[in-house]
């Protein structure tokens, strides 16, 4: 077959359509491989691990707590041994064994490591504050169980962080990585198809000219294809984009918030009764508390009508979510800064995330507001009454800060589990997809030209 002649270029472009094709073919499968691999580190390897670090953290911080509070309910020797810090305990140890099966990077295992020494030594601490609760040496006992806090807010809650970040580097490189991946794949597709199309478009013009017929069939059907093939390929990557994106920027960010506000309400919990426990700590743990609450939520609380007109704000976006006015419910409420005042500015996902966001607030500012009177009976003889006021009202207002909290936590973590499983599926689909296109092309491609060609051989 010589390639001066008809045949011979008639066979010819049939080969450039069979070369073009599969060249798109492997363009496409390494840019869903180069996807697949960014998703999955992102939504199966780095994601998990970083919200196990936050839950660790979490809960160090309320089983740190809640043996401050036995020791305020029950007396020294108390501390530590409630039903509810038991329970904290046996969720601790199961999130630190969770933790060492499932280290991926080295950071991890210096991180873990740290943590279950100074997990250990705040328990032996805590044994010690125990053991040392004899009327006549109370300061001992005291000051014991202060080690024991500052063993678990200093040394245990920065091996957590370090967890965390262990895989949070790793998840926001990957990231970066699938921004700028997903765009150079996609162009590098783009083009590969498009050269399928125009030498599809160009053998078709071959023929109209050599054969005087208008239009080859099976060709123009491959051309279609072709073009759908692109549209469909455009679309997918952009569907990606954006459901990575929503799992990151939306669920994920917010998840990270989220659970630092838990901790944190957690220690604020325990300064409060360390302020109850022991008048000599009242300055630290004063400043302590307050320094939390403005990490939590950028508010003057104690201006009684800047915290009404948030929390009728709170009420007007919930309103306006339940209405579907997504933008005119996040325009609502002002802007704050704090863990709780990003979590308000990242609502994404209707009136099952900012009901429960706005009862966060709502419980902080009842927590605030019972600090504050607590705090206020600083004096001796009103010492039962401040006791009461943290035990009924105090508890429960943080009961409802905590509870509001992993309500949002829930639905986040649902978004981004759903958000990432749209995107595996659509890297698992379609390239096999693609590939079985192409392959289409290429035989209809093959039959419109070997009609032309057997008229000419």
């Amino acid at each position: 077959m010589r390639l001066a002649t008809t045949p011979g270029q008639i066979g010819a472009g049939f080969l450039a359509i069979a070369l073009a094709a599969l060249l798109a073919a492997v363009v496409n499968l390494w840019s869903a491989s180069q996807t697949a691999s960014a998703i999955h580190t992102i939504g199966r390897d780095a994601e998990p691990s970083v919200v196990l670090a936050l839950r660790i953290g979490a809960a160090l911080s309320d089983l740190d707590a809640t043996a401050v509070e036995d020791a305020l309910a029950a007396g020294m020797s108390a501390a530590g041994t409630s039903a509810r810090w038991r329970e904290g305990k046996a969720s601790l140890d199961g999130l630190l064994v969770q933790a060492s099966r499932n280290i991926t990077y080295p950071d991890e295992t210096v991180a873990l490591r740290g943590l279950l020494r100074w997990t250990g030594e705040y328990q032996a601490s805590l044994a010690e504050a125990r053991g040392a609760a004899d009327p006549a040496r109370p300061f001992t006992a005291t000051q014991r169980l202060q080690w024991s806090h500052r063993l678990v807010r200093e040394f245990a809650l920065p091996e957590a962080e370090a967890l965390a970040l262990a895989n949070r580097k790793p998840l926001t490189d990957a990231y970066g990585q699938f921004q700028t991946s997903t765009l150079v794949s996609e162009a590098a597709t783009i083009v590969g198809v498009l050269l399928l199309g125009a030498i599809l478009v160009g053998t078709q013009m071959f023929l109209t000219r050599r054969t005087r017929r208008l239009v080859n069939a099976p060709l123009a059907a491959a051309t279609v294809l072709c073009a759908g093939l692109l549209t469909g390929l455009v679309a997918t990557a952009a569907l990606e984009r954006a459901a990575v994106r929503a799992a990151k920027v939306d669920s994920y960010e917010s998840l990270d918030a989220l659970f630092a506000a838990k901790g944190i309400a957690a220690v604020m919990n325990a300064d409060l009764s360390l302020w109850l426990l022991d008048p000599a700590t009242r300055p630290a743990a004063s400043k302590s508390l307050d320094t939390r609450a403005r990490a939590l939520l950028d508010l003057d609380w104690r201006d009684s009508n800047e915290s009404v007109r948030l929390v009728n704000a709170l009420q007007v976006g919930q309103e306006r979510e339940r209405q579907g006015q997504a933008a005119a419910a996040l325009a609502a409420v002002p802007a704050r800064g704090g863990l709780l005042g990003k979590a308000l500015s990242n609502i994404t996902f209707g009136p099952a995330e900012r009901d429960p966001a706005s009862d966060a607030v709502r419980g902080l500012l009842g927590f605030l507001r019972v600090a504050d009177q607590v705090r206020d009976r600083g004096a001796p003889d009103q010492a039962t009454q401040a006791l009461q006021l943290r035990e009924r009202e105090g508890a429960a207002a943080l009961a409802g800060l905590d509870g509001a909290l992993d309500r949002t936590i829930a639905v986040n973590q649902a978004e981004f589990d759903r958000r990432i499983a749209q995107a595996t599926s659509l890297a698992a689909w379609v390239p096999p997809a693609a590939c079985a296109v192409l392959a289409v092309i290429v035989l209809l491609s093959a039959v419109g030209l070997w009609q032309r060609y057997r008229e000419y051989a």
